[in-house]
Parts: C-alpha cells; structure tokens; sequence
C-alpha cells in the first residue's frame, strides 16, 4: 500500500513542455535538411553539426549584408522530433510568405539558422551560447522544451545579458515559465498549462470537498497540482481537503486504486496520459470506487477515455483544454500548412508560426539603424496586444506595419494562427480554457468557455 504522503498522486507525464499535447504527434512530418557541406559555408564559420539548414533565404545567402539573422532552436530527433519538425515547417512557412510579400519594409530579408536540440535540454544549453556568442543571432524561436528553459533560467543564460538574444518559445508550456528571472526576454506563444489546470480545480469545487489529484512526481506534475488545488481552494488546500500520496512509474496502478479507495476522497482529478489514466479508472471501476465527480486533464479528452466509464458516470465528468483557435485566420493558416506540407499542422505548428511573424513584425518596426538586440525586439512585442485586430500571415503584414509607423496608433492586437496572441506584461499570452463533459450517448461534448482569458472562472 502506498501512504499518504503528497498532495499529489502521480502518473508518468508527456516528456515535452507539459502535459496534453501528444495528439499531434503521430505522423511524420520530415522536412530535407540542406547539406552544408555540399553548399559551403562562409569562410570562417563552422556551426555545431547540429545546425545544418537554413529557413527563409538560400543557405549560401545567409551573411548577405541585406539578410537578418535568426534562429531557430526546436527538437528535431529524439521522443520530440516530430513535434518540432512539424514546427520548424511552419516557421519555413512564414518566413516564404515574407520573402513572397517582399521582405522587411527596407527591403531586408529574414533568414532563420535551424538547430536540432535533439530533445535534450543539455543539448540546447549548449547550442544557445554559441547562438548567443558566436551567430550572433538577435532572437531564437525555441527553446522548444520547458526543460530547457529550465536549465537555462537557472543558469543566468536567459536574462543574463544586457544585450542577449530574445528567446520566443511556441511550446513551452511549464507553469513556473510564468516567473523566470528572464530580465523580459523570454516570451512564449504556447499558454501556460496552469490555466486548464486552474479552471478544472474551480469546476471540482462546487462538486466534492475532499479531491486527490493525480499527476507527476516531478517539478511539472507539481506545478500542475498546485494550480489544480488554487483553483479548488482559492489557494494552497488543508492535507484534509485534499489528501494524496506520492506516485511513481515504479508502483502499481492496484495500490494507486487501493489507496484512492482508504482516502475516501469525493473528487477525483486525473492529468496524466490516456495509457496511464485508462488503467486507474478501469482498477477503481472494478472496486466499485470511482468518486462523485471526476475531472480529466487536456490529455484525456480522447474517446478512449470515455471509453473506460461506465454509463452511469458520464453525468459527473467534466474536463478542461486551452480553447481551440477556430477563426478564419487559424483555419487559412491550417490550409495552407497543408498545402505547402501535405499533412495537418502538429499540435504546436501554429504557435511557431505565430511566433515567426510576431518576430518579423517586430524586426520590421525597428527604425533604420536602431541595433537588433532581445531588448529592442521585446519591446516592439509589447505593441501588438491593443488596437486593431491584425491577422497574422502576409494577409496582415502590411497593415501592421502600417499601424506600428501611424503616430495616432502605434499599436495593433495580433490575431493569431493559434488565437488571438494577447501579451501580458511578462510575455505570457493571455488565453481561454474551454470546459467539456461526456453526452448520454457517450460522446465527447464541448461545454463552451469556462475561463476567458484574464483567467476569470465563469464555469459550465
């Protein structure tokens, strides 16, 4: 039997940014990697093996005088390389939309240098001081893993610099994100997985008063945990309120379900994966113990899921996700991913998008000779989160630029291939958490809004 002993019991989470965006990962997506050593490089510049191809501009064009150099730092191998080829295609996408609409308003042209952390958070340590140091680069899209930033924050790598590179990251989804000593430069276009986790904590409150939520043992599953219990409680809980034991992939789901049933509990919230939450649900069903209300994190809302409850169970389900980007923005970047890819965009391919042209409109609000640097290009970023609604793509490029030179607005609300891109003072975006329940029928049922975007709970 395991003891009560955390706040939180623990299943096994997705190994990138956080959990419930594994969807999205089941095809391949490969893109062809230029040869460098076919093309050449520049006499004097030898980058890492793991950054051989370049987006945007030719490969040998990279150190033309009217190129703007960027970089691109995603996990392209390793468990997330699908992920992050999906990704580094519609970062390829975006800067080919530039290149067709002319380029930069001076007529520069945006390159980005792409670079495999091969799902390795060392691995990405590494390759952002040479990105840093020695390319120089201005802004990096990535890192792509929350780990990373992790590693990095710790190490002063992030807001270190007066003049470091601004660091855009379309995937990491880490709620301690939300508080790094980052000195402004480390913004994302991927939403905090605290805001789903909060809103389905809230959604549990007016159902049980004694919960445990499942998660993972680790800095992540924790962090998730926490929001879950400040939305139930309205801030950290009494062990009585919400009593847990430690959980890891060592221990057996028969004991995880014993000692649900010893605690007694009226609620419970499960954020794991399908793989491992199936299993606990099916062991509580069979001990006749599933409490009155049951909340199902982003990754469960899958059909298997729904599966593995009883009919008479469907009533007391309800579960939480990032809402879903449905405008004719999201759907026309959706389009023509497919028709340049030939597949569906992963799960993450809109925020890289996003993110490519939020960068891009911000190189092009800089006046002539105003050195590139993390600072210059945050603070442009500051500017697009009030005014008029500008879509993203080449449909909005010019109009916003038009917008950032308009002495009487300065300003537009970018409109996002993800939703709209709503920054708040510490370059998180700002977004809705959608709620869902389970149809008599057995079918998944979205139930509308249940947290705009200030992070209000207005519930189902």
């Amino acid at each position: 039997m395991i003891s009560p002993s955390r706040i939180s019991l623990c299943f096994a989470c997705v190994w990138l940014a956080g959990c419930g965006h594994r969807d999205g990962f089941g095809f391949d997506l490969g893109v062809a990697t230029p040869d460098a050593a076919a093309v050449g490089w520049p006499r004097g510049f030898d980058p890492p093996a793991d950054c051989g191809s370049v987006l945007g501009v030719p490969l040998d064009a990279l150190f033309d005088a009217d190129v703007v150099r960027i970089a691109l730092l995603l996990p392209e191998s390793g468990p997330a390389g699908e992920a992050g080829r999906a990704m580094r295609q519609a970062v390829a996408l975006a800067l080919e939309e530039l290149a067709t609409a002319g380029g930069l308003p001076d007529g520069r042209r945006v390159g980005a240098l792409a670079c495999d952390s091969r799902t390795d958070p060392a691995r990405a340590f590494d390759l952002v001081g040479w990105m840093a140091n020695d390319f120089d680069a201005p802004a990096v899209i990535g890192p792509g893993l929350s780990a990373s930033v992790l590693l990095l924050d710790s190490s002063g790598a992030i807001g270190g610099a007066i003049d470091g590179p601004l660091f855009l990251s379309p995937s990491a989804t880490h709620p301690d994100l939300a508080s790094l000593d980052d000195g402004g430069r480390f913004w994302r276009t991927a939403p905090d997985d605290a805001r789903p986790a909060r809103a389905l904590g809230a959604w549990m409150a007016g159902r049980a008063e004694r919960v445990a939520v499942i998660a993972r043992p680790d800095r992540f599953g924790e962090a998730l945990s926490a929001a879950v219990l400040d939305g139930f409680c309205g801030g950290p809980c009494p062990i009585q309120q919400a009593p847990g034991v430690a959980f890891g992939p060592g221990d057996a789901v028969d004991d995880v379900a014993d000692t649900v049933v010893d605690l007694a509990v009226d609620g419970l919230i499960l954020l794991g994966l399908p793989e491992e939450s199936i299993p606990l649900l099916g062991a509580l069903v069979d001990r006749a113990a599933l409490p009155e209300a049951i909340g199902l994190g982003e990754p469960l809302y899958d059909p298997a899921v729904v599966a593995a409850l009883p009919e008479a169970t469907r009533s007391r389900v309800g579960g939480t996700r990032h809402a879903r980007a449905d405008s004719a923005t999201a759907v026309g970047f959706a389009e023509r991913y497919r028709a340049r890819w030939g597949a569906a965009p992963g799960p993450f391919a809109a925020h890289a998008y996003d993110a490519t042209w939020l960068i891009v409109h911000a190189l092009g609000a800089l006046p002539p000779g105003t050195p590139i640097d993390g600072a210059a290009l945050a603070a442009r970023l500051e500017r697009m989160s009030a005014g008029a609604a500008i879509p993203t793509g080449p449909e909005g490029w010019r109009a916003g630029q038009a917008l950032f030179r308009d002495p009487q607005a300065g300003t537009f609300d970018f409109d996002g291939a993800s939703g709209p891109v709503d920054f708040d003072g510490r370059g998180e975006p700002a977004t809705a958490v959608e709620g869902w329940g389970i149809s008599p029928a057995g079918l998944i049922e979205d139930a509308g809004v249940w947290a705009d975007a200030d992070g209000r709970y207005r519930g189902p």
